[in-house]
């Protein structure tokens, strides 16, 4: 993971790139990677 939470994910079988900037103020970094994923490849057709 980035500075922040800053994340750049590569997901070749859907074609897309997902970069996240946002900033994460969780004290261990935490921003729920895995289901930040999930919402959005389920959101891709």
């Amino acid at each position: 993971s980035g500075f922040d939470g800053q994340a750049v994910f590569i997901i070749p079988s859907k074609k897309v790139v997902v970069v996240r900037l946002g900033l994460t103020k969780a004290p261990d970094g935490n921003y729920g990677a895995d289901q930040f994923l999930k919402e959005i490849i389920s959101s891709i057709k």
